[in-house]
């Protein structure tokens, strides 16, 4: 069962996550992310539960919230990383519109 093949990696992962939310809570700008690494690694550790459970009782429903968990990952991981490309984008325009303005500034004062 692919879903039980995956449990060790899922667990591996939990940990990983929940490790990083620990240590981001050390920094100043961490605390306010921490808690959705931790978030992500409790949903991965369950996930690999749920796996575990389905494979050994046989049971739909523990497959069904094993695939709940990991939407909710996925759906996790794809709005982080849309936040993450319209802030770099934001950034980039940032840039770019400081460094013309100091260029046209720089060039008046000639």
């Amino acid at each position: 069962m692919p879903a039980l093949e995956s449990k060790g990696w899922l667990r591996f992962l939990g940990v990983v996550m929940i490790a990083s939310g620990v240590l981001s809570v050390l920094s100043i700008v961490g605390i306010l992310f921490a808690w959705l690494y931790i978030w992500v690694g409790v949903l991965l550790w369950q996930a690999a539960d749920r796996a575990s459970q389905a494979a050994q009782m046989r049971e739909p429903a523990m497959l069904e919230q094993f695939l709940l968990k990991l939407k909710t990952v996925i759906i996790i991981a794809g709005v982080a990383t849309a936040v993450s490309v319209i802030l770099s984008i934001f950034g980039f325009i940032m840039m770019f519109a400081f460094g013309w303005a100091a260029t046209w500034m720089e060039m008046m004062d000639m």
